[in-house]
């Protein structure tokens, strides 16, 4: 679980998750959640925006190996026993953030592994050009 964890905190440095439009926070965060405890890395990572300049960078080309090796980590452990959303809320602690997306909020997911390992992530989800994106993770330190 410290593994998955630790993985996650790296590649929210790397890229910016996305989904399509029309797709509330919560959602779209627990989409990212059941493609890894599925083992399915490549859905996982397909979720992910990349800029256009970032495209063939070293950090998204690793981020998409480790996405994949999340997802097979995941399913071979018997993937998450829980991934609910605790809360979600507005987000506007970011000024310089706020002024790229809008409508930004912080949702907070409770994750549980098969050996009952809990663990909690915050994530920021916004909107950008009328699609939703998970901003990014930041992980609740014990």
């Amino acid at each position: 679980m410290k593994k998955l964890i630790s993985k996650l905190i790296v590649l929210s440095s790397f890229i910016f998750i996305t989904a399509c439009g029309g797709q509330s926070a919560d959602s779209l965060v627990l989409d990212f959640f059941k493609s890894l405890s599925d083992g399915d890395g490549e859905k996982a990572y397909s979720l992910f925006y990349v800029s256009s300049q970032d495209q063939k960078s070293v950090g998204a080309m690793y981020a998409k190996s480790l996405f994949q090796g999340l997802a097979e980590e995941s399913k071979k452990g018997g993937g998450l026993k829980k991934y609910e959303v605790l809360e979600v809320s507005d987000y506007t602690d970011d000024e310089k953030m706020n002024e790229k997306f809008k409508n930004i909020q912080k949702v907070i997911v409770l994750i549980e592994d098969h050996k009952g390992n809990e663990h909690k992530e915050n994530f920021l989800v916004g909107d950008f050009d009328g699609k939703k994106y998970i901003i990014e993770i930041r992980s609740f330190i014990k």
